[in-house]
């Protein structure tokens, strides 16, 4: 960990122009969300690009010029509302790097009764004694802290007002710097309720800290991928700095038995799906359903919260080990000829090859939405009524999973917020897209030592929902569970007896 920020990637102007014109062709040609983007948010994101070009500003020199051309970018990108679609770095030096606080915020109650808590703090905090948990954090650099986190929402890529709050409030304390998201100031105040004015530093995690296992780089090259990157860096972070009151290191899930309402119930906790071993994941779950059987208990809970997805695959197999027949989300491509081209070079597209081929010339949009993996092979091992609990920060194959949950009929959900993070796409980036085309077939000039990811093929829901979008909408639960001090600087208590109040017996 270091006080100090690794020097930002400077860009010339050309270079500039460069990024412009390589993320206007890849939102024009590839970005499977395009259409829907400009309905929902009454903008068009290529002609603002276009608009930066003509207006002749990426050409202007200096650091403030640069900063300015960066944050107009980040806002077209940013405006998006998608967390899979946005600027990132090759090397993986300047790409696994976070600024942190040595303090973790959160919230609980609602409306004008909100509060904010400290509810992590790290032992290298020098003034560790003055503060504490559950101490009530009431401004933010002399600013209310409603305000200050209402007004960073505004920056962050939520899909909907309770996403953007979420990620607001993560960015409090931790902020990837992946987008240039590095803070303004070198330290932050904090006022507390107990003991006044608090300066805190931002401290820097970098590569060595935050480095995935290599079956996490793996799956993260993979083509069947959907993940917040964003969420999976906070979440290694508060690993890292608070490991003593977070997930266990190199853990992916949590299994329990509890006693919950004078019932015996087994809670299942996934961080994520993207495990350290990807091979022994499934055979882990297996474990942890059959110890609860074992336990003797009448009732599953499996919590999503804060999970950034992964491995689409695997959220799938999971679904199989709880229901039979598992009817899957399906995938789809806009229909442009970079598709098109891509789909003929590549097996990883087989499959649509004939829908887009067919699209030149019906007119169609999109391609056929087709299942993104082979079929799920696991069987259920299990039989226990099941509750699911999500959150806002439920993204990606963490939105997935939950639609499959609501989908086949698992079970209720109960949310800590009126939707999950609503990330309904497989993600890929400009680098991996160039690596399936033949040499040639397209050109998109980045500066050297950038990358773009992006959403290339849309999720669409099965079953009663069949054919709605996860993306910009989520997956809404039966009953919203506001968080409680006791959820936030417990065991979750109070989250986890509103889920086991919806079980039914067994």
């Amino acid at each position: 960990m270091t006080a100090h920020l690794p020097a930002p990637l400077r860009l010339r102007p050309d270079q500039r122009r460069d990024l412009v014109l390589a993320t206007q062709k890849l939102l024009t040609d590839a970005y499977c969300h395009l259409p829907q983007k400009r309905a929902r948010y009454g903008a068009d994101p290529v002609v603002r690009l276009q608009r930066m070009l003509d207006s002749g500003d990426h050409t202007r020199r200096g650091p403030a010029a640069e900063r300015l051309f960066v944050d107009e970018y980040l806002t077209v990108l940013h405006g998006l509302r998608d967390l899979h679609t946005g600027l990132t770095f090759t090397d993986p030096r300047r790409r696994e790097r976070v600024a942190a606080l040595p303090v973790y915020i959160e919230r609980y109650g609602a409306g004008t009764r909100a509060s904010y808590v400290i509810t992590k703090t790290s032992g290298a905090f020098r003034d560790e004694r003055r503060v504490a948990r559950g101490m009530r954090v009431t401004h933010w650099n002399g600013v209310p802290i409603e305000v200050a986190v209402t007004r960073l929402a505004g920056r962050t890529r939520g899909a909907n007002p309770a996403a953007a709050l979420a990620r607001a409030l993560e960015h409090l304390t931790i902020r990837p710097l992946d987008e240039y998201l590095e803070p303004d100031e070198d330290w932050v105040t904090l006022t507390l309720d107990e003991a006044g004015d608090v300066r805190m530093e931002w401290q820097y995690l970098g590569a060595a800290a935050l480095r995935p296992s290599r079956d996490q780089e793996r799956a993260v090259a993979s083509t069947a991928l959907g993940l917040d990157h964003d969420g999976l860096a906070n979440q290694t972070a508060k690993q890292v700095m608070f490991s003593t009151n977070t997930q266990p290191a190199g853990s992916f899930l949590k299994a329990q038995t509890r006693t919950v309402l004078r019932r015996r119930v087994g809670y299942l906790r996934i961080y994520s799906f993207l495990p350290p071993n990807l091979a022994t994941a499934l055979d882990e779950v297996v474990a942890a359903l059959r110890g609860f059987a074992d336990d003797g208990c009448t009732g599953l809970v499996v919590d999503v919260r804060n999970n950034p997805g992964g491995s689409i695959a695997l959220a799938e197999n999971v679904l199989g080990l709880l229901v039979p027949d598992v009817r899957r989300v399906r995938f789809s491509l806009a229909a442009t000829p970079l598709t098109r081209a891509l789909a003929d070079a590549s097996a990883d597209l087989e499959g649509w090859r004939v829908s887009l081929a067919s699209a030149a010339t019906t007119g169609d949009g999109f391609s056929a939405a087709l299942p993104i993996t082979a079929a799920v092979e696991a069987v259920p091992v299990t039989d226990l009524p099941a509750v699911l609990i999500t959150d806002a920060t439920t993204y990606s194959a963490g939105d997935i999973f939950a639609a499959g949950w609501a989908d086949n009929g698992v079970g209720p959900i109960v949310g800590a917020a009126d939707t999950t993070g609503a990330g309904g796409a497989n993600v890929w980036t400009v680098t991996q897209l160039l690596a399936r085309l033949p040499e040639g077939t397209t050109d998109f000039p980045l500066p050297p030592g950038l990358d773009l990811r992006f959403a290339v093929r849309r999720a669409l829901r099965a079953g009663p929902s069949e054919g709605l979008p996860i993306e910009d909408l989520g997956i809404a639960p039966q009953v919203v569970h506001v968080m409680q001090r006791d959820d936030v600087l417990g065991a979750n208590e109070p989250l986890v007896r509103a889920a086991v109040r919806l079980l039914p017996r067994a």
